[in-house]
């Protein structure tokens, strides 16, 4: 029993030290926790509530008393001080708004989050109640990139596009033909301002929106302990009636979680491959007895979906099917001195389905109940009894997350 405290106590260890949430102080300091008031922020939040591994408080995280935070592996905000243009972006669907070509800024003290950065270069974003804007860092140097609309006297909208020639300025050394062109095309929206930069840069991985709005895939390994459950029945309804017993076994498993679009919500394909093996011994009233012993590999895929990611503690539920390979499947009989053993001569296979309820904690450590539906074999010695097994077990895994490029 100690021996199982010390191995809880040292995951807990494990996982807090290796959580994926941090803030970066005004002093430089990388202060490891939980964002616990996360969610998929259409508008730049205010404040963050950040509570560290070791405490029970939370810290009020806002851009004057810190420099960065990061959420998971694909959410990053950046304190800035300084300026924003307040003159509408889209002026054909903001009745009322500054109307005339004068430039009007505001002073703000915000958190910007960052929704590209490849090879010194960085693109962040601000939505809030008033407009969106894009800002552009190369090595260092953050700027606005400038751009908004106004209707002139004939009623026809006008855009001011200064953004375009600062980030033709910034990109002058960039060896791509057509730079013109393409900055020619732009228009001031996330999509094609990152489509735009990742295609200049050969960024083929974040050239499409599809990967950009992923959640990060993750691989996993894990081991756990199974309920066998094997029941025999006489198919004749005899006095011998039903039997049915339990056993334990271990198992490993290996898979990958892929995780959809952030518009599609949390839902996820789970590829895994389970390794495990039962062995059940019935003793029926006529005083024989009845042995059955294999290996089972099973294969499968499954579809789920997570609630509450990046918090302290998610959940999730998922249906999984696939094929289940019996190996080196032994049935005996056993009466009084007689008994025979039958081996199968050929791997069995059948279609399964795989149930499971989990918990994500601190987005590194996954305990989940898992299961397999019964499912029926030969029972060789004897084919007058029908013979399925099913399980239900308890397993840890630990999630690896797959980094982006």
């Amino acid at each position: 029993m100690k021996k199982v405290f010390f191995v809880l106590a040292l995951l807990n260890y494990t996982t807090a030290a290796l959580c994926q949430d941090y803030y970066v102080s005004n002093n430089n300091d990388t202060i490891r926790g939980v964002v616990v008031n996360y969610k998929e922020w259409s508008r730049n939040p205010v404040e963050v509530l950040f509570k560290l591994s070791s405490a029970s408080n939370s810290l009020k995280l806002n851009p004057s008393n810190c420099k960065s935070i990061v959420i998971g592996s694909s959410d990053r905000y950046i304190s800035y001080s300084g300026t924003r243009i307040l003159n509408s972006e889209n002026i054909s669907s903001k009745a009322g708004l500054h109307d005339d070509d004068q430039l009007r800024r505001d002073s703000i003290l915000v958190f910007l989050r960052e929704i590209y950065q490849y090879k010194g270069y960085a693109f962040y974003k601000l939505s809030d109640n008033k407009r969106t804007n894009f800002y552009l860092d190369k090595n260092g140097a953050l700027k606005e990139l400038e751009y908004y609309e106004y209707i002139n006297d004939a009623n026809v909208v006008i855009p001011n596009n200064a953004y375009k020639i600062y980030i033709a300025e910034q990109l002058s050394g960039e060896n791509n033909t057509g730079l013109d062109q393409k900055i020619a095309k732009l228009t001031y929206n996330e999509k094609s301002l990152i489509d735009f930069l990742a295609k200049v840069l050969q960024d083929d991985f974040h050239v499409s929106e599809k990967m950009r709005n992923k959640y990060p895939d993750e691989f996993f390994a894990g081991l756990g302990m199974n309920l066998n459950t094997g029941r025999i029945e006489n198919s004749g309804a005899s006095a011998n009636g039903s039997y049915s017993t339990t056993t334990f076994s271990p198992s490993f498993e290996v898979g990958l979680r892929i995780y959809s679009q952030r518009n599609f919500g949390r839902s996820f394909f789970q590829p895994a491959l389970n390794v495990t093996s039962f062995s059940h011994n019935f003793h029926l009233k006529d005083n024989t007895e009845y042995k059955m012993k294999a290996t089972v590999l099973s294969g499968h895929i499954a579809a789920g979906y997570l609630f509450q990611k990046k918090s302290v503690l998610s959940f999730y539920g998922i249906i999984g099917a696939g094929m289940t390979l019996v190996l080196n499947y032994k049935t005996s009989f056993i009466n009084g001195s007689y008994s025979q053993t039958i081996k199968a001569d050929k791997v069995l296979n059948k279609l399964t389905f795989h149930p499971e309820f989990g918990l994500v904690i601190h987005k590194s450590l996954n305990v989940a109940l898992t299961g397999t539906l019964p499912f029926k074999l030969p029972l060789y010695s004897n084919f007058t009894y029908a013979y399925a097994i099913s399980k239900a077990g308890i397993i840890i895994r630990y999630l690896f997350i797959k980094n982006k490029k």
